[in-house]
């Protein structure tokens, strides 16, 4: 392959752990280069630039650091609708109490599979 073709090769995006882009971020503070981190870690310079922008995030007290997202209050989805999401729950929770009772009738034979 020439050194052209190469240029023009698309790399493919990794996502790193939050420990990956916390070692980043330390890196960096010594080092006091983001183009030397860069090449050092073998990460493009834009991310490292976007990790030091969300220093406080990434190292979060709450955050796990096999994660590899990083979790705020606001990102978990709120139901949209609220009744049905009730009406759902109530009708899973049924269905897993019926058929827990039905096993433990199954044995006795009164239950039909």
């Amino acid at each position: 392959m020439s050194q052209a073709s190469k240029n023009f090769e698309k790399e493919t995006r990794r996502s790193k752990t939050t420990a990956f882009k916390r070692a980043a971020i330390l890196h960096f503070e010594q080092t006091l280069s983001k183009r030397k981190t860069a090449q050092n870690l073998k990460i493009p310079r834009s991310a490292l630039v976007k990790w030091i922008k969300n220093k406080e995030k990434i190292f979060d007290r709450d955050q796990r650091i096999s994660s590899r997202r990083i979790w705020t209050s606001d990102s978990a989805k709120k139901p949209q609708e609220k009744e049905n999401e009730e009406r759902l729950f109530e009708w899973i929770t049924q269905k897993k109490a019926n058929k827990l009772d039905c096993r433990a009738l199954r044995s006795s034979k009164k239950c039909s599979p």
